[in-house]
């Protein structure tokens, strides 16, 4: 009977014409094959007992590019993301404190890379010296906006906005056009930066900012965020963090997804944990459309 019914099958294939009988095989080819993660510390790092660079980026096994590499199943990722890098770095080489030197990370680019992601622009503000000055002020004004005062030009304007505006934005977008020019058939996602504080009020001293610079400080992370976004079109998108609130430093261990200054999790102050690295590399992979 079993004969009898292969046989008749084979004989309504010739007939009609057949494909070939594997399961779950167009499901399963990936959607992207060569992907190239861009960026800075929040691209690379997340718990450094997985640092896999040898040249003192802190590349994380277990940062965003590697999880949503695998999420997505791509046939090859190169991750060159590095600790401290500038946009200055997408074209330049950059020596690393501890004495190594990570190639331009264009240099990954190829014709036929068709993912990329970026992270970039809180080096080119300064933003860890911008927060360092608001720290210092915090204990002149505890309860006030010290470092918000302090920053306000005679015109009121805001210099650290300004800083953004002027100089920061015209940088990333040269990177995105480098970018675009390098890899033109690419899909090009510019990843935010992980929200660092809570909505209203803070956690002095584990996050050293006066209760009246949290705001101030957070609408200065919005703005950086918001230079990414301002380059999305056409085959370049954007993800911003910023509305995931509840992970931020001030929460508990197993919550927060940015440590504080005296971090739980295994990296470094003001910048995300594995947990925090996992969540977000999953929700790309959500935006990207997973696998064909």
């Amino acid at each position: 009977m079993r004969r009898k019914t292969i046989v008749s099958a084979l004989a309504l294939c010739s007939a009609v014409g057949c494909l070939p009988a594997v399961a779950g095989s167009a499901s399963a080819a990936p959607r992207y094959r060569d992907y190239v993660a861009l960026g800075d510390s929040y691209a690379s790092i997340a718990s450094l007992l997985t640092v896999e660079d040898k040249v003192g980026c802190f590349r994380s096994a277990d940062n965003y590019p590697h999880v949503l590499a695998a999420k997505l199943g791509v046939e090859r990722l190169t991750d060159v993301s590095c600790g401290s890098a500038t946009t200055a770095h997408m074209t330049e080489p950059q020596r690393t404190p501890t004495l190594g030197t990570n190639p331009a990370q264009f240099d990954a680019l190829r014709p036929e890379t068709d993912l990329v992601t970026l992270t970039i622009g809180g080096n080119d503000l300064g933003f860890e010296s911008v927060i360092g000055q608001c720290g210092l002020l915090s204990v002149t004004d505890p309860l006030g906006n010290p470092c918000e005062r302090a920053n306000r030009n005679p015109d009121g304007s805001d210099k650290v906005r300004r800083k953004i505006e002027q100089e920061v934005a015209p940088r990333v977008a040269a990177v995105v056009r480098g970018i675009k020019e390098r890899s033109p058939d690419a899909r090009v996602l510019l990843v935010g930066y992980l929200r660092w504080l809570p909505e209203a009020t803070g956690c002095w001293p584990a996050v050293p900012l006066a209760q009246g610079d949290v705001p101030y400080a957070t609408s200065l992370q919005q703005a950086l965020v918001d230079v990414l976004a301002g380059n999305a079109g056409g085959n370049v998108s954007a993800f911003d963090p910023m509305p995931i609130t509840g992970h931020d430093m001030c929460q508990a261990p197993g919550t927060r997804w940015v440590e504080p200054v005296v971090p739980a999790a295994p990296t470094t102050p003001f910048h995300p944990n594995a947990l925090g690295q996992r969540n977000l590399g999953e929700r790309l992979a959500e935006r990207l459309g997973g696998t064909r």
